[in-house]
């Protein structure tokens, strides 16, 4: 229980865990019975500090992930899917399903 803000990644959680091992535990007989939704978090311990976490920028341009294609290449692509159809006995009307149209 430190004030250092961390992402929910198990590895990461667990190194600071072991590199900022601050706990706090009652004596068994003074620590009171509290049901989970009536605890209120407790205020962190001062020894550990907060480390500020990198902001992380938007991407701006999408032109990086789009792929023309020739029109030699788009009938190679549609010859490899005409074969997988045939190689698998998938019925060629499959192909006017939304979802492979979408895809």
């Amino acid at each position: 229980m430190c004030n250092n803000q961390q992402r929910a990644k198990a590895y990461r959680l667990k190194v600071h865990y072991i590199k900022c091992s601050v706990v706090h535990q009652l004596p068994e007989p003074d620590r009171p019975i509290v049901r989970k939704r009536e605890r209120s978090p407790s205020p962190p311990p001062a020894k550990c500090q907060a480390h500020s976490m990198p902001i992380v920028s938007a991407q701006q341009q999408m032109d990086t992930h789009i792929v023309k294609t020739s029109t030699n290449y788009k009938n190679k692509i549609d010859l490899e899917v005409a074969k997988l159809f045939y190689a698998c006995n998938i019925p060629f009307n499959v192909a006017e399903h939304s979802q492979f149209k979408r895809s």
